[in-house]
């Protein structure tokens, strides 16, 4: 029992000194990283885990997260419980009326959607995603550019729906930011061309990742490389390369737990050492695929892998064993309209049917092969054609935006050569009527000057508000004419994490935040109260004339009001939060230091408690 309450008071000192050290903010952002794939899932697993103690007792936006990170670290496992599961979520985030949260359930539900191959309701929800987030940059950068590259361009380069994959790929490039995004792009572009045949292209875009790689931290992106640089190399006949290129491309998959990149490297792997006739080597590495890979398991392993054995037996010299294997290839994929694989499989099946002197069955196999071969090859130009038409009318919109960008530029200057010139022309002709004028004037210019000077030295330059010095002066007035029956009340406020604001979405962004808070507050209280900006992140407000209720009820009514601002169009994806602090003074006797003093305490009071509150002080 003793063991027992010493672990709770460990959790209740422990947990408070956790949760300090993390805003709300941070731990929001991390558990969106982790539902768009941007962690392998080892390290997915491992950041959520340490989320895990932090996410009981805050807002349930940062437990809806929590809940929906689970996908992205399922990423390679998703059933179809969980396009269940997102559907329910997403009709949450509905009845919240949280459009972000909803994007960020519909990309799982769709990812998920990718797993079971069922590209109509991939594309559904992925145009929704890309209409939403890119109308919504910078603030929803991120879910745009996974949104672009890991689901429309992924499932449009699968299904050869080539020009609009390209396009995808395009728009994700003009999206990413970091080594990391820039890499994903160019080797997703590689991977692209070398489907359509496209090698010296496939090479030069290859090249271009291959320089990023020294700066790229995730090593299942370093993985997605090596696994495209093997298919190009397989394309050249060069297997030893390929072969290589595989073997590294599985070991960062296994480190990083991508089982479906695993996958990809293993059965890259036979392949080549099949074609190698190191066949011995094939079976071992076959027999030694761990259990715990599902993609090379069950449904996904027949195919695949019995391609790989027919190849194997036939070399050995077995095509009665061979020719089961073939068949089982043949069959699986004949269910996938225009694949690279059904042909192949078609053609092996036929040489194994010729082989075992099966002669009526593969004449027409061979057909079969001829028709599919002709088709693919049709298809594979038909689509090179269309993303080469698709490049150029890119190239030619560029190009034009250039010229038009020139020429604008032109124009302006043109224009400002112009009036420079009409200005000098004035300047000539004003200037003796303005000697005439300028003692005249001289008087009411200094008048105007003075009043300027003294308005300047009263008011903040950034918001507008009344500085620390005229607005501490206005309490000062207030105190004077307090009374018992008139007293005066002061609050003072305080933008919860603006450091943390400023550092995610830059100063800029933050000084936007505090114009903002000010320009509301001031309507807000326009005849009810003053306010001024009192220090960076912190407003004072005078309620003269009110009691501690009336201010406190005040004070809950303007925190209301600017927590459900929306900052997505200055840039900020964050919810806004606030902490105050109320003193009131019953007699003109209070100095305003020692009301400050009192407000300031119920202020740290508030941030103590956690933030987001409103404490009066006891005096």
């Amino acid at each position: 029992m003793k063991s027992v309450v010493c672990l709770l008071l460990v959790v209740l000192m422990v947990s408070p000194m956790t949760y300090a050290e993390r805003s709300v903010h941070s731990i929001e952002k991390e558990l969106k990283h982790i539902i768009l794939g941007e962690y392998a899932e080892n390290e997915a697993k491992s950041r959520r885990q340490q989320i895990a103690p932090l996410i009981a007792g805050v807002r349930k936006r940062a437990q809806f997260l929590f809940e929906l990170s689970e996908c992205g670290i399922q990423s390679n496992l998703l059933t179809k419980d969980w396009i269940r599961r997102s559907t329910e979520l997403i009709k949450r985030a509905k009845s919240w009326g949280s459009k972000e949260l909803e994007m960020f359930a519909r990309y799982c539900r769709s990812y998920a959607h990718t797993i079971h191959d069922d590209i109509d309701r991939v594309l559904e929800d992925s145009n929704l995603i890309a209409q939403w987030s890119e109308q919504n940059l910078p603030a929803y950068r991120t879910l745009a550019f996974a949104n672009r590259i890991r689901l429309l361009a992924f499932v449009r380069s699968s299904a050869t729906i080539a020009p609009d994959s390209y396009r995808d790929f395009i728009i994700a490039q003009s999206l990413a930011e970091t080594p990391n995004q820039l890499a994903e792009v160019k080797t997703g572009l590689a991977d692209l061309m070398i489907h359509l045949r496209d090698l010296s292209e496939a090479e030069v875009l290859l090249a271009d990742a291959k320089a990023l790689l020294t700066d790229v931290t995730a090593d299942w992106i370093k993985g997605d490389f090596h696994i495209v640089k093997s298919y190009y190399h397989r394309q050249l006949e060069q297997h030893e390369q390929a072969l290589k290129d595989a073997q590294t491309a599985t070991e960062l998959y296994h480190q990083s737990g991508i089982s479906y990149g695993e996958s990809a490297g293993l059965i890259a792997q036979i392949i080549n050492l099949s074609e190698l006739g190191r066949l011995s080597e094939a079976l071992t590495l076959i027999e030694t695929i761990p259990e715990h890979n599902t993609f090379l398991s069950g449904a996904r392993r027949d195919p695949y892998l019995s391609m790989a054995f027919a190849h194997i037996y036939s070399g050995n010299g077995q095509p009665d064993k061979a020719i089961g294997y073939a068949k089982t290839a043949y069959e699986a994929f004949a269910k996938v309209d225009s694949s690279s694989y059904r042909v192949t499989s078609t053609l092996r099946y036929a040489e194994l049917l010729a082989e075992t002197q099966q002669w009526q069955r593969a004449t027409r196999m061979f057909q079969e092969y001829a028709e599919l071969s002709n088709t693919y090859t049709q298809r594979i130009k038909s689509q090179y054609s269309d993303m080469s038409s698709t490049r150029l009318n890119l190239e030619k919109q560029q190009h034009k935006e250039q010229q038009a960008e020139l020429k604008a530029q032109l124009q302006e200057q043109t224009i400002a050569n112009l009036k420079q010139a009409q200005q000098w022309q004035v300047m000539a002709i004003a200037a003796s009527i303005t000697l005439f004028l300028v003692m005249t004037a001289a008087t009411i210019v200094v008048r105007q000057r003075a009043s300027r000077m003294t308005q300047m030295i009263g008011r903040d330059q950034l918001t507008q508000l009344p500085n620390r010095r005229s607005i501490t002066v206005q309490l000062a007035r207030a105190l004077k004419a307090s009374d018992s029956l008139n007293p005066t009340s002061i609050a003072l406020f305080d933008i919860d994490h603006l450091s943390q604001i400023n550092e995610d979405f830059g100063h800029s962004a933050g000084d936007q935040l505090l114009q903002e808070v000010a320009q509301q507050a001031q309507q807000l209280l326009a005849g009810r109260a003053d306010i001024g900006r009192f220090d960076g992140d912190e407003f004072l407000l005078i309620c003269a004339g009110r009691g501690k209720q009336e201010t406190e009820q005040l004070c809950h009514q303007l925190k209301a009001t600017l927590s459900e601002l929306a900052l997505q169009h200055i840039g900020i994806d964050h919810q806004l939060s606030l902490s105050g602090g109320i003193a009131t003074a019953s007699g003109s006797n209070t100095p305003s230091s020692v009301l400050l003093t009192r407000a300031n305490d119920a202020l740290k009071l508030a941030k103590q408690k956690g933030r987001d509150r409103i404490e009066s002080s006891a005096f």
